[in-house]
């Protein structure tokens, strides 16, 4: 009998028995981890011990057998099984008689792919992944059990174990020999780990390297860990190539589908890799590598070389490679950033070939490659780009030395009318540098040489010139008679500087040369200030600038809106027939699958898309490439009638430090996040307050935009009373329409694995992944981990949710926020559907927004998420076309995709903007912008104000021009109510606006919650309630 038994050393701490009385199930759940949102697990047996083998085997079955099953999306699947150092205690006679005949090894091993049928054990080795049997030296100790092992991986007509570990087995070379003499059967194998098994020998490495070449090129054996080996220098030496060739041969093929981030590229790979990158159209990942400064210093070279080798053999060559490399050691080398310049000016020449002039703006813009990438496009745009007309070098890091590189190209540049260099850190020195060449310039033209076109725009904001630079800047308004709009906001001047602008803008205007605009806000400058530098600008209708304020009152009276804080004023009347064609030739164009589903969803982007036309047509008409805009859409059930609600259109966010300063952080009037889908929120919050103040007596909206875009046919409520409270009526969905995937999870770049991102974002540029990855996982493009989860950035001005987390929060809490829940509407405000054009992807798009949070959609009636059947309901793709036109105009302020944000609710004449940027009114001056948090404060009070109005005739039904009156007979039992409600909870409510109306938002929003003791806990964007809805700690 084998006495070595009596002898065994104490279990470790955490180790796990299992019995025949365990129940097994329960002790698998335990060792059992999810790998990612497919489904697929890993069970981790490590340092597990059975008492016999039987249990052992029972314990295997239950793993694969739970496997087999897999016939739903929500069945989990074993892909990696770890049985490092598993013990057997073995307690009958027979089993005791078996193991000392068999040494534990062929009961061990077999019982890993034994099944009573074949192809149970082929389907077992089908499906695994990740295979680790380290620690097992018992086992691999006989000849028998090693064969048994070699015999069922060989056997198995499909393996497709990707990682083997027979670490510490104490294996032979005979066993490496026999494992890989069959090339067929492990072509799928990329990692073999044969660490500390001392046996091993040169033959163990002839035994890959015959692997290697029988494979052939589909080999993608790129990872052979043999340390603990007796092996000589030539031999490692020789695997080491065959693996490097190996990894190169996967990486090409990898590399023209997904990118080889991830993939431990080194400075060998990368510059084998040189020829098979280059030729590639597509933006190349090589993020997350091992690339150092050396690599892309060789590559920049190379690529440097290759470039003017093919300019030389043809003058209109262009390379259309793009880098994603951050995440590698040399990222934030010198020699990374020249590489990075280069592959942005090949970008910026191929669109221009391709008469893509609407997309210059962006191309050199926020790539980050500092003055060396000034040193690497200024000679290459001067000499291959005479005709460029528009420079964007915004968010680059440059510095007064990048400006002096910079000089020689503006000065010698004879077309260039645009330049945009705002936000870097050009001090006064860079800015004299900038204004000296455009003075050389200037005065070489006005000497007589008609071919050097005068400069018309320049955005150097957000740079520290402070009252020197804004000084050089002043000069260069009165020499350049052609320099009409200027932006010096956020650059650190006082009034000494203002005063030296408003003296050259004096000069310009008595010359009859007045400027159209400039941005001066975020300065140390007063009111009065403000408003002087601006009065002197002219809009293009040769008209003085508009003071506008934010209201719907002073929106009515302006007969003019060319200016820059209003979009036209709409022709004619709103056809909604062409929206319905426009759907069903959309539909029709698709395949007949859920036709009736696809037409809802065209007919809400339609008119989405019709109403973004008609009231934001000067934005329309400029749109560079295509513009972003968001709509909140109502659907009437019984009737199928669709009306558009609420419009937000914009890219831009404040950035996290302004944000977090005291000027922006204190000041109510200042959106932080002008994103389409949060102007559209917002706006549909306005459109709440204006169809709640229009439906009660003594309550009147000053505009009467819904008469504008509705006829009575089509105009139909929303909200109806209930008991003093207003709710949602039943007949009515609410729809989100969004013109691209919403930031964050929705925008997951297309080649990762997942389906949702995991963790809670925040909007942000310029974040080296190697401070911005969880779990080796790609992060989302514009966006930065919030390993906090959620509660970071609720209340932290400096940090904004991207749009999909926002999204997710509005389809588990509703849309109305806690100030409308806690005074006015009861019951939340749910989205119906997420309706999605460009960037579209169904589940992804489900799983950043429904999937996320323990929701129910109301299209789904109650059923559960269980299948794309039913998802597609919640998350629909519009297949509307959205054309844009080639750009028409030159001011950066009126143009799409600039800074310009535009809002505007079905309440509203005409549509406003602001400058999505800084979050303020266009030039900083005038009203706070349309949405912002006074915006929505005085919403509150108005609509207060008017519920707590004495009307002699309120008696009698109102009958409003919109069709939307829904207080009348029986219905004024419900006003009684909300007054008694309101004036009971509030006690300020018949003095708000005395009381409360220039209190900050915070206090405001404080006093509200308070005042009716049930809802003081209701919060809708604050503390833990959020992360709550968060699935499984989604939110962090």
């Amino acid at each position: 009998m084998n006495n070595e038994r009596f002898h065994r050393p104490k279990r470790k701490k955490g180790n796990k028995l299992a019995t025949k009385e365990t129940n097994l199930e329960a002790f698998l759940e335990k060792r059992t981890t999810e790998r990612n949102d497919f489904g697929e697990t890993m069970v981790n047996l490590k340092d597990c011990e059975f008492d016999s083998w039987k249990t052992f085997k029972s314990c295997i079955r239950l793993i694969f057998q739970s496997s087999s099953i897999d016939n739903n999306n929500n069945t989990r699947c074993c892909r990696a099984l770890n049985v490092s150092s598993v013990r057997v205690l073995s307690s009958s006679c027979e089993e005791e008689e078996e193991e000392n005949n068999n040494n534990n090894s062929s009961l061990f091993l077999e019982s890993l792919f034994e099944d009573e049928k074949e192809e149970k054990k082929n389907t077992i080795l089908e499906r695994l992944r990740e295979m680790n049997v380290s620690g097992n030296e018992k086992a691999f100790r006989n000849q028998k059990g090693c064969d048994k092992f070699v015999e069922c991986l060989r056997r198995t007509r499909n393996v497709r174990v990707e990682r083997l570990n027979a670490s510490s087995c104490d294996v032979d070379d005979a066993f490496v020999e026999s494992l890989l003499a069959s090339p067929s059967s492990l072509k799928r194998l990329r990692a073999l780990n044969l660490r500390n098994n001392k046996r091993l020998t040169d033959r163990t490495i002839d035994a890959v390297l015959r692997f290697c070449e029988d494979t052939g090129s589909s080999c993608v054996l790129t990872d052979v860990n043999c340390s603990g080996g007796t092996f000589s220098a030539a031999a490692i030496g020789r695997l080491g190539e065959a693996l490097e060739r190996n990894a190169v041969g996967y990486l090409r093929r990898r590399l023209k589908k997904e990118g080889v981030s991830n993939c431990n590229v080194t400075d060998g790979i990368f510059m084998r890799l040189f020829e098979d990158i280059v030729i590639l159209k597509n933006a190349v990942d090589v993020r997350n590598n091992n690339i150092t400064e050396n690599g892309f210093k060789q590559f920049f070279e190379k690529f440097s070389v290759h470039c003017c080798e093919k300019e030389n053999n043809d003058a209109s060559f262009s390379s259309p490679l793009q880098l994603m490399c951050d995440g590698n050691p040399g990222f934030s080398s010198s020699w990374c950033k020249r590489l990075l310049a280069l592959c942005a000016f090949n970008g910026l020449y191929e669109k221009c070939r391709q008469n893509r002039k609407g997309e210059a703006m962006r191309s050199l813009g926020e790539v980050g490659f500092g003055c060396v990438g000034c040193e690497v496009i200024a000679p290459r745009i001067l000499r291959r780009m005479p005709f460029l007309e528009s420079i964007g070098l915004h968010h680059n890091d440059i510095n007064d030395e990048g400006c002096a590189h910079l000089s020689e190209l503006f000065a010698k540049h004879t077309c260039v009318l645009e330049v945009a260099l705002y936000g870097n850190k050009i001090g006064p020195i860079g800015a004299q540098s900038i204004v000296d060449a455009f003075t050389a310039r200037t005065k070489e033209r006005l000497s007589g040489n008609s071919s050097i076109r005068g400069l018309e725009i320049l955005d150097i904001g957000g740079n520290p010139i402070g009252n020197a630079g804004v000084r050089l800047i002043a000069k260069l308004i009165t020499l350049e008679e052609t320099l009409v709009e200027v932006h010096v906001d956020h650059v650190g001047f006082n009034e000494e500087g203002a005063h030296e602008l408003l003296r050259a803008m004096e000069m310009r205007l008595n010359n009859g040369q007045p400027m159209r605009t400039i941005w001066a806000h975020g300065n140390d400058i007063s009111d009065d200030f403000l408003t002087s530098l601006t009065n002197l600008c002219r809009n293009r209708h040769g008209n003085a600038a508009i003071d506008g304020g934010s209201s719907d009152e002073d929106d009515c009276d302006h007969d003019d809106t060319s200016h820059t804080q209003y979009q036209p004023k709409p022709d004619g009347v709103w056809d909604a027939q062409e929206c319905e064609t426009r759907a069903l030739e959309a539909t029709k164009r698709g395949d007949n699958t859920d036709a009736a589903a696809r037409l809802k969803s065209n007919r809400i982007a339609s008119h989405a898309f019709g109403t973004y036309k008609r009231y934001c047509k000067r934005h329309y008409e400029n749109a560079k490439g295509a513009a972003c805009f968001a709509a909140f859409v109502a659907y009437e059930k019984s009737t199928s009638r669709v009306k558009v609600a609420s419009l937000g259109v914009g890219t831009k966010f404040v950035p996290p430090d302004v944000a977090g300063s005291a000027f922006v952080s204190s000041r109510d009037d200042v959106i932080r996040d002008s994103h389409a889908e949060i102007l559209a929120r917002r706006n549909f919050l306005r459109y709440l307050y204006a169809e709640m103040n229009d439906s009660v007596p003594g309550g009147k909206m000053a505009s009467s935009g819904a008469a504008v875009q509705y006829n009575d046919d089509n105009n139909f409520s929303v909200l109806e009373m209930n008991d003093g409270w207003f709710r949602k009526r039943d007949d009515v969905e609410i729809h989100l329409y969004v013109s691209s995937a919403p930031c964050g999870s929705a925008s997951l770049n297309l080649e990762s694995s997942l389906s949702c991102f995991p963790h809670a974002t925040r909007k942000g540029t310029n974040v080296s992944s190697a401070h911005n990855t969880i779990d080796d996982e790609k992060v989302p493009p514009g966006c930065v981990v919030l390993r906090g989860g959620v509660r970071e950035a609720i209340g932290n001005p400096k940090q904004t949710l991207s749009c999909s987390d926002k999204i997710a929060i509005w389809c588990a809490r509703g849309v109305q926020g806690s100030i409308l829940t806690a005074s006015f509407i009861k019951e939340p405000i749910v989205l119906s559907s997420v309706a999605c054009s460009r960037k579209y992807d169904g589940d992804r798009l489900f799983e950043a927004t429904y999937g996320r949070t323990c929701c129910s959609s109301p299209s789904l009636n109650g059923k559960n998420y269980e299948n794309k059947a039913t998802k597609h309901l919640c998350t629909q793709m519009a297949s509307i076309s959205i054309e844009f036109k080639e750009r028409s105009v030159r001011a950066r302020a009126d143009v799409g995709e600039s800074d310009e944000s535009v809002s505007w609710c079905a309440y509203d004449t005409i549509a406003r903007v602001h400058d999505g940027r800084t979050g303020l009114a266009i030039s900083g001056r005038g009203k706070p912008p349309r949405a912002s948090k006074y915006d929505l404060k005085m919403q509150f009070l108005k609509l207060l104000s008017s519920i707590f109005k004495d009307d002699a005739n309120s008696s009698i039904a109102k009958a409003n021009g919109n069709g939307c009156s829904f207080v009348h007979g029986d219905d004024f039992t419900s006003v009684s109510l909300l007054k008694k409600r309101l004036q009971d909870s509030y006690a300020f409510a018949r003095n708000a606006e005395e009381t409360i109306a220039s209190s900050p938002y915070a206090k405001f929003k404080e006093t509200v919650l308070r005042g009716d003791g049930k809802s003081a806990s209701v919060s809708f964007l604050e503390g833990d309630c959020v992360n709550v809805a968060w699935r499984d700690g989604m939110a962090g």
